[in-house]
């Protein structure tokens, strides 16, 4: 009897046993880790050049909100007076204008690079007489900017530069043109202007067919028209005959 105590004890103790082992091995299970997945570069914030903008002399580039544009066709190039420098002019059109522009000054403006290295700022006219280009452009403008070079210079870029306002830093390039190989040749100094009053001067003489110098042939000079028709005067009339009779002019 006491046998079959101590069987029955251990039957149960091996049922309790295996109920804990199968409550261990079939619980619930952890979640499962979550994948990782690679970052939506599609959802950040776009991408901004910090470079100004770059093409060849003549082309439109924006700079600060505005619309600058050299004209290419538009350079002209003057000796200056007293020494071998050149004066080298630029017409420049500015446009749509919503923050004031430098276009001349140590805080901006434009520059011209040649081969060497060298930056040339802009500065006053000397010998040409365009029209120069306001600074600070506040307002659609048109003007020309003008640089002093050597008979020999290689130009490569104009640069617009502007400097953060507030901060003392160096002024950045806003928009870069490359220039042409070469520059449009040395125009002659216009003669002076004649003094109030003086005839103008004559035109310079022409080479004749014979080899030497005729002077320029006037036009003919322009023919006046006939005068114009009067219409005749109204017969006088025959004064009455009380009048005759007391003259001979009747």
């Amino acid at each position: 009897m006491e046998r079959l105590i101590m069987l029955r004890a251990g039957a149960a103790t091996a049922v309790i046993m295996a109920s804990m082992v199968a409550g261990c091995s079939y619980g619930p299970a952890s979640p499962p880790m979550a994948e990782s997945k690679p970052a939506n570069t599609s959802t950040g914030p776009a991408l901004v050049s910090i470079f100004p903008g770059t093409a060849a002399l003549g082309t439109p580039l924006t700079a600060k909100g505005a619309t600058v544009t050299p004209h290419a066709d538009n350079l002209t190039v003057l000796p200056l007076g007293g020494g071998d420098d050149l004066e080298l002019g630029i017409q420049v059109s500015i446009t749509g204008v919503t923050a004031p522009i430098d276009t001349i000054g140590p805080d901006g403006g434009f520059r011209l690079y040649v081969s060497s290295g060298e930056q040339i700022p802009a500065t006053p006219a000397a010998v040409l007489k365009q029209p120069p280009l306001a600074s600070p452009v506040t307002a659609d403008a048109d003007g020309w900017v003008f640089f002093r070079i050597k008979p020999d210079t290689h130009a490569t870029q104009l640069q617009l530069q502007a400097a953060p306002a507030g901060y003392g830093l160096a002024p950045q390039s806003i928009a870069v043109w490359l220039m042409p190989d070469t520059l449009p040749g040395v125009s002659p100094p216009a003669p002076p202007p004649p003094p109030p009053g003086a005839p103008a001067p004559a035109p310079p003489p022409v080479a004749g067919p014979g080899g030497g110098f005729h002077p320029p042939r006037l036009p003919p000079p322009p023919r006046l028209p006939p005068p114009p028709r009067m219409p005749a005067p109204p017969p006088v009339p025959a004064p009455p005959a009380v009048v005759c009779q007391h003259t001979s002019l009747c």
